[in-house]
């Protein structure tokens, strides 16, 4: 931030995750004992020829991994600078659980 501001910016609040920036490409982040993200983006239409439609194309290397769903599929602007959302689901059949073992004996201990 110092490259930005000259006076110094403390944060305020918890910090923001990173499927959060409203960007394009998404990053997800699946919390302990959670299967899904579900996220949302608003799209403004800068176009001229109107009505713009917008499709939904899912690029998705990890298919085995993570499903995901988009709603609606299609945007449709039929005004510069209107604004739409939609949203898009992530589902992953692998959960990471919040726990912890303990290994011991009677001269070591492990926690993983």
């Amino acid at each position: 931030m110092k490259l930005f501001k000259a006076k110094p910016n403390p944060c305020s609040g918890s910090a923001g995750s990173p499927g959060n920036l409203n960007y394009p490409s998404f990053s997800v982040v699946f919390k302990p004992n959670s299967n899904i993200q579900v996220l949302t983006r608003t799209v403004t239409c800068v176009g001229e020829m109107l009505p713009e439609v917008y499709h939904v194309i899912i690029v998705n290397s990890e298919t085995e991994k993570v499903t995901i769903t988009v709603e609606p599929q299609m945007l449709t602007f039929n005004s510069v600078g209107e604004q739409q959302m939609y949203r898009i689901k992530f589902e992953t059949k692998f959960v990471q659980e919040n726990d912890s073992r303990v290994f011991e004996d009677m001269m070591f201990g492990s926690r993983s």
